[in-house]
Protein backbone atom coordinates (compact mmCIF):
# COMPACT_ATOMS: atom_id res chain seq x y z
CA UNK A 1 0.00 0.00 0.00
CA UNK A 2 1.30 3.10 -0.56
CA UNK A 3 1.54 6.07 0.97
CA UNK A 4 -0.97 7.97 -1.58
CA UNK A 5 -3.75 5.36 -0.86
CA UNK A 6 -3.49 5.18 2.50
CA UNK A 7 -3.99 9.12 2.60
CA UNK A 8 -7.19 8.67 0.38
CA UNK A 9 -8.51 6.08 2.79
CA UNK A 10 -7.90 8.17 5.71
CA UNK A 11 -9.61 11.09 3.93
CA UNK A 12 -12.73 8.60 3.43
CA UNK A 13 -12.79 7.71 6.79
CA UNK A 14 -12.96 11.28 8.26
CA UNK A 15 -15.89 12.15 5.78
CA UNK A 16 -17.85 9.18 6.61
CA UNK A 17 -17.29 10.12 10.80
CA UNK A 18 -18.33 13.01 9.77
CA UNK A 19 -21.63 12.43 8.15
CA UNK A 20 -22.20 10.16 11.09
CA UNK A 21 -21.42 13.23 13.24
CA UNK A 22 -23.85 15.30 11.08
CA UNK A 23 -26.64 12.40 11.35
CA UNK A 24 -26.64 12.27 15.18
CA UNK A 25 -26.42 16.52 15.66
CA UNK A 26 -29.49 16.41 13.41
CA UNK A 27 -31.11 13.85 15.34
CA UNK A 28 -29.94 15.84 18.41
CA UNK A 29 -31.46 18.75 17.11
CA UNK A 30 -35.05 17.85 15.77
CA UNK A 31 -35.40 15.46 19.12
CA UNK A 32 -34.68 18.88 21.10
CA UNK A 33 -37.05 20.90 18.81
CA UNK A 34 -40.12 18.38 18.90
CA UNK A 35 -39.76 18.80 22.35
CA UNK A 36 -40.02 22.48 22.70
CA UNK A 37 -43.17 22.14 20.93
CA UNK A 38 -44.50 21.00 23.59
CA UNK A 39 -43.76 24.25 25.41
CA UNK A 40 -46.39 26.76 26.52
CA UNK A 41 -45.61 29.41 24.09
CA UNK A 42 -45.42 26.75 21.47
CA UNK A 43 -49.01 25.60 22.26
CA UNK A 44 -50.08 29.19 22.71
CA UNK A 45 -48.77 30.03 19.17
CA UNK A 46 -49.98 27.24 17.41
CA UNK A 47 -53.56 27.48 18.75
CA UNK A 48 -53.47 30.88 18.01
CA UNK A 49 -52.26 31.24 14.58
CA UNK A 50 -51.91 27.45 13.35
CA UNK A 51 -48.09 27.58 13.42
CA UNK A 52 -45.29 27.21 15.54
CA UNK A 53 -42.80 29.88 16.53
CA UNK A 54 -40.09 30.51 14.51
CA UNK A 55 -36.83 29.23 16.92
CA UNK A 56 -38.78 25.70 16.45
CA UNK A 57 -39.00 25.83 13.01
CA UNK A 58 -35.55 26.85 12.97
CA UNK A 59 -34.96 24.29 14.71
CA UNK A 60 -36.67 21.41 12.83
CA UNK A 61 -35.60 22.87 10.05
CA UNK A 62 -32.46 22.34 10.85
CA UNK A 63 -32.15 19.17 12.27
CA UNK A 64 -33.37 17.86 9.08
CA UNK A 65 -31.03 19.50 6.98
CA UNK A 66 -28.19 18.14 9.48
CA UNK A 67 -29.49 14.90 9.18
CA UNK A 68 -30.17 14.93 5.32
CA UNK A 69 -25.92 16.20 4.71
CA UNK A 70 -24.63 13.71 6.98
CA UNK A 71 -26.44 10.66 5.02
CA UNK A 72 -25.47 12.07 1.58
CA UNK A 73 -21.59 12.58 3.15
CA UNK A 74 -22.29 9.12 4.28
CA UNK A 75 -23.76 7.71 1.24
CA UNK A 76 -21.51 9.58 -1.58
CA UNK A 77 -18.28 11.09 0.33
CA UNK A 78 -16.23 8.36 -0.98
CA UNK A 79 -15.63 10.86 -4.01
CA UNK A 80 -12.01 12.33 -3.25
CA UNK A 81 -10.64 14.40 -6.06
CA UNK A 82 -7.19 13.20 -7.59
CA UNK A 83 -4.26 15.38 -6.96
CA UNK A 84 -1.77 17.18 -9.93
Amino acid sequence: MNPESNSKMNLRNLQRMLGGFLMVGGVVVLMLAMNATHSAADQTSNTLTGHFTKSTMFFITAGFICIGSGLATVLFGDHVPKGN
